[in-house]
């Protein structure tokens, strides 16, 4: 007899700027087994916010790498994330789930700049309530543009594989910390801000009392700042990141402030001077960011607070990033990580769990 709790194997794959995670793994009750989990890099204009740039160069990378990783399974489920994906949480009249699309599609053409022929629509019912005696549907509304759908679509299929799901990061965080956190009281007590710091943006997702209020995404420089680090250091970007690797953030910092007050910064500074100096204006710069969108949250409401942060993703893993958070906004910061709920065989190298939330989060969610 075939166990329901146990989910099928699939490859779960999320499209970064400048990477992609795989993942094979199997749910069996509230276990998970990972048997695969690696990433691979690509040139950063071969992918761009969602948009595949360089497909026949993507079909080569997937194939080659299915290959050498000897991976036979077909069945692919997929995350990723856009600035072009139009997120909207609308409220609607109560009406039955049959007739919500047609109500949804309504609203989208009245308040929405988009023609409906060139998006998918997908929409998740966040709560029912009521106003002055009439029901009403809060919806958590995605339009995606179909030809950025259609062109994952297209690659996966002509690697071999079979689409099962295309997801965003919005969808795939909630799954991941619904799972991870299920039967604890974290989620349905608190305010929770998970912060996903990926190589070209932020993704701020706030998750109130356990249910998703808001998703934002900031725009960051860091592949046009790696880019000019290198060059004026003539550099590969891997070392640019290497050295940024081996630095504390908090330190980092604190040596900033004394190059500011350096009389002649016009002279030139030295390679690590130069990384500090560049990268401590970056921290701060997406640190501001950070604070106009929790200061969004927290002026609709008295009652709203962020009760803790938790980041995730690439970046996530800078020596003293947690610590210089806690101290930018403060409140508790911590790392995601699992809860002692997940299985690794001996086959996995890559234990920077923070990297591969998303391709999990869309295989929970099938």
């Amino acid at each position: 007899m075939r166990n329901k709790n146990r989910k099928k194997d699939v490859l779960a794959i999320d499209f970064g700027s400048h990477s992609l995670k795989l993942v094979i793994c199997q749910k069996n009750n509230q276990k998970i087994k990972v048997y695969q989990m690696f990433s691979v890099d690509f040139k950063t204009d071969f992918y761009e916010n969602g948009y595949i740039k360089a497909f026949d160069e993507m079909k080569a990378l997937i194939t080659e790498t299915l290959k050498k990783h000897k991976i036979k399974l077909k069945n692919v489920v997929v995350s990723m994330e856009s600035t072009e994906i139009i997120k909207r949480e609308i409220t609607i009249p109560h009406v039955a789930p049959e007739d919500q699309m047609d109500l949804i599609n309504y609203e989208v053409n009245q308040y929405l700049p988009i023609d409906l022929e060139s998006y998918i629509l997908q929409y998740k019912i966040l709560r029912e309530f009521e106003e002055d005696d009439r029901a009403f549907l809060e919806v958590k509304l995605g339009a995606m543009p179909k030809e950025m759908a259609k062109a994952h679509y297209d690659l996966l299929s002509q690697c071999g594989l079979s689409p099962q799901v295309l997801d965003i990061h919005s969808h795939t965080i909630e799954a991941f910390v619904k799972w991870n956190f299920e039967g604890l009281n974290i989620l349905e007590q608190k305010t929770i801000a998970y912060i996903d710091f990926g190589y070209s943006m932020i993704c701020v997702n706030l998750i109130e009392r356990g249910s998703f209020v808001f998703n934002r995404i900031i725009e960051i420089n860091g592949p046009e700042l790696m880019q000019m680090v290198s060059e004026k250091l003539d550099i590969s970007r891997g070392e640019v990141e290497e050295r940024l690797e081996r630095m504390n953030i908090l330190e980092l910092q604190e040596e900033r402030k004394m190059l500011l007050n350096k009389i002649s910064p016009e002279d030139g500074y030295s390679p690590r001077e130069l990384i500090v100096e560049q990268f401590g204006a970056y921290l701060d710069e997406w640190s501001d960011e950070l604070s106009k969108v929790f200061k969004y949250y927290t002026s609709r409401s008295a009652d709203n607070v962020i009760d803790e942060i938790y980041i995730y993703g690439g970046n996530s893993i800078l020596e003293g990033l947690s610590d210089y958070m806690q101290q930018k906004f403060e409140s508790e910061v911590k790392i995601l990580r699992p809860l002692n709920k997940i299985e690794f065989t001996p086959k996995i190298t890559d234990y920077r769990f923070q990297k591969y939330i998303h391709a999990f989060g869309c295989y929970l969610s099938l």
